[in-house]
């Protein structure tokens, strides 16, 4: 917020983006945001379900108020007049086929103006990695992969099957009329 009232203050005219946790944002941080310019709210939301959530260490103490943070924050941003994109992550270790449905479904009711889903990928020295390596073939960790395709899927889902499911998971998203009318209201010209 200070630096958000430095911005204005100085009457820098800037557009920027800002990554934030869904648990930190609030209506008044948002407003503030705004005002300063802010032009973009990314948010690691990666998750509607508590389980994952907390086994991915994302919510802290409390997983299960994660999905009402995320719901606030997205809305604070929303009623400021903030484009949102939400992150997500499919294809976390033990995440099931249902709960990739429960995350689009959760996704499809935030009011976001665009989404990422990527798969879990535990890059060597995350916290995932740590936690998960001895899962992962060797021969894997020497190559380099990315979020964009599973190299090493830990989920209980078959990696076609996941790809599939971020294909769904974009349709379900993007193909909406209400997301199509919004979108060209606000971006079309």
């Amino acid at each position: 917020k200070a630096l958000c009232k430095e911005i204005i203050r100085r009457q820098v005219i800037l557009p920027w983006v800002a990554h934030a946790r869904v648990d930190n944002v609030t209506m008044e941080l948002a407003h503030w945001m705004k005002r300063a310019g802010c032009s973009l709210l990314r948010f690691g939301i990666e998750s509607a379900v508590p389980r994952i959530v907390q086994l991915m260490k994302k919510g802290g103490n409390s997983t299960s108020d994660w999905c009402l943070a995320t719901q606030r924050a997205a809305e604070a941003a929303h009623k400021n007049g903030i484009p949102t994109l939400g992150l997500f992550i499919i294809g976390n270790p033990t995440e099931t086929e249902m709960e990739v449905f429960e995350t689009i479904r959760f996704a499809l009711e935030l009011p976001l103006d665009f989404v990422q889903v990527h798969f879990f990928t535990p890059y060597v020295g995350s916290g995932a990695y740590q936690i998960f390596r001895e899962k992962i073939d060797s021969s894997v960790i020497t190559k380099q992969y990315h979020f964009k395709a599973p190299k090493k899927n830990l989920s209980d889902v078959d990696t076609q099957r996941l790809v599939e499911l971020q294909t769904i998971f974009y349709r379900r998203f993007y193909l909406r009329p209400s997301w199509i009318a919004r979108h060209f209201t606000r971006y079309g010209s």
